[in-house]
């Protein structure tokens, strides 16, 4: 694949990053990676921007043949075709992250095929979202949901 290129990670990690080096993937390479991200997992890509992040993240819905209930963490308005989970995590109080608030939304009302999350700094930078992350990996989600991060 021209433009996309797996990254090795230490062996501690359960996470398959890939690198897309510019801003379009072939349709080929979409579809080699459906491995990849349609299956249990924390899978990370790293794309020039959000538009790239969008633009693979929409032909994997396209390419599917019926609906995927899939949930979109963006600090940025999120198209209608996904379950917006930043306003999820809002509406729930789940928000700025008491331990237990985000806890019990995580254990009750995470349950998405699909999760994908848009690194950005922004998002990387909130006081709660290292905690998100740490209880998706501590209660094994990417266990039964397909968790896709997209890194800037």
């Amino acid at each position: 694949m021209k433009h996309l290129n797996k990254v090795l990670q230490r062996a501690d990690k359960s996470v398959a990053l890939y690198s897309a080096e510019n801003d379009y993937l072939s349709e080929q390479e979409v579809l080699a990676l459906h491995t990849y991200f349609f299956s249990p997992g924390f899978h990370c890509i790293k794309v020039p921007s959000v538009e790239a992040g969008r633009r693979v993240l929409s032909e994997y819905m396209r390419s599917f043949n019926y609906f995927l209930d899939g949930a979109l963490l963006s600090t940025s308005p999120v198209p209608d075709e996904y379950v917006d989970l930043y306003a999820e995590l809002k509406a729930h109080n789940a928000l700025p992250g008491e331990k237990g608030d985000m806890e019990e939304f995580i254990l009750q009302l995470l349950h998405h095929e699909f999760l994908a999350i848009e690194a950005t700094a922004e998002l990387l930078k909130t006081p709660w979202f290292g905690m998100f992350e740490q209880l998706l990996i501590d209660y094994n989600i990417m266990k039964e949901t397909t968790i896709v991060m997209f890194m800037y």
